[in-house]
């Protein structure tokens, strides 16, 4: 399977990410989609998922499509918007690749709830270290 090794780095390697319930679904070149099904410890008072996890789960989303060329990375920045409150039973942040340079990348990643609605939107800017990684 393409990006397997990609797959295991996010799925079953990652504290962080097995700590949010983050799932990543699927990866090409430049392109990631990341799930997180909506659990009780995900909500905030209102009963919405917070906004640090809608954050967060864009930013990883951008990593793991930046990662998809096989070059680690760490995000330099981030710019973030917040839509609507993210409800249902799953959300899923879908990062495009905008722009890739030698040293740093521009991903654009929508969040969308199950009944796909837009629920945040950003756009993070990645540092690619220079340190290879298996992707596949």
């Amino acid at each position: 399977m393409k990006f397997e090794k990609l797959f295991r780095r996010y799925n079953e390697d990652n504290g962080f990410n097995h700590h949010c319930g983050f799932i990543c679904v699927h990866v090409e070149e430049g392109f990631a989609e990341v799930d997180l099904p909506i659990r009780p410890e995900c909500l905030n008072p209102r009963q919405t998922v917070h906004g640090g996890l809608l954050y967060a789960l864009g930013d990883t989303a951008a990593g793991v499509a930046a990662n998809s060329h096989g070059v680690s990375c760490v995000t330099l920045s981030g710019n973030f918007n917040y839509l609507l409150p993210g409800t249902g039973t799953k959300l899923r942040a879908v990062a495009r690749e905008v722009r890739r340079g030698r040293t740093t990348g521009v991903y654009d990643v929508e969040i969308f709830d199950d009944a796909q609605k837009l629920v945040a939107k950003g756009s993070y800017t990645m540092y690619f270290t220079g340190e290879k990684i298996d992707v596949d």
